[in-house]
């Protein structure tokens, strides 16, 4: 038998990363969870610039959640902030770092689950942690809990003639397909 238990801090979409593979019914009645599908940049002002950057997630209907893998996770209500999953005969694996990749014409986006600590110091500026449901570059006196998340854009530079606006790389909102 496995307890996980965890305080998500909002209703927010939240960082979903764990050891051991989850089936979806266990936590369908009080969470939301989805995968990471790709990054789509808009010209919401239609300046010929993007200026603004979404994540697009797709949400989890049924199955399992593998283990290693980077999800997103939302609290339907605020009692199911404080989660408590109890699991059966469940397999622990290997602690490891895995990665999603969203590239797009635009950059490479990269998402990454760590089972670290890590100083928010230790991130370099194309670095970005989950903060309200949206993307925002590390905050140098921040830290990243183990089980997260993080944001890694490497810019195409010379690739495509696409330019982002720098207020767009300030928030990456996640958007879910679909709504």
């Amino acid at each position: 038998i496995l307890t996980y238990t965890r305080t998500l801090p909002n209703l927010h979409w939240n960082a979903l990363y764990v050891p051991f593979e989850l089936p979806y019914d266990v936590i369908a009645d009080r969470y939301d969870v989805a995968y990471i599908n790709d990054v789509n940049g808009y010209d919401t002002d239609e300046n010929g610039e993007i200026d603004d950057l979404a994540m697009e997630i797709i949400r989890i209907k049924g199955g399992t959640l593998k283990a290693n893998y980077p999800y997103l996770i939302r609290a339907k209500n605020d009692e199911a902030k404080a989660m408590s999953i109890t699991l059966n005969n469940i397999t622990l694996y290997a602690a490891e770092e895995n990665s999603v990749d969203c590239s797009s014409v635009v950059a490479e986006f990269k998402v990454t689950g760590t089972y670290s600590k890590i100083a928010g110091s230790k991130f370099s500026t194309n670095e970005y942690a989950l903060s309200n449901g949206t993307w925002v570059p590390f905050a140098v006196d921040s830290e990243l809990n183990p089980g997260r998340l993080y944001l890694q854009i490497t810019e195409r530079e010379g690739i495509s003639p696409v330019k982002v606006s720098t207020m767009a790389m300030t928030r990456i909102n996640i958007h879910v397909k679909g709504e």
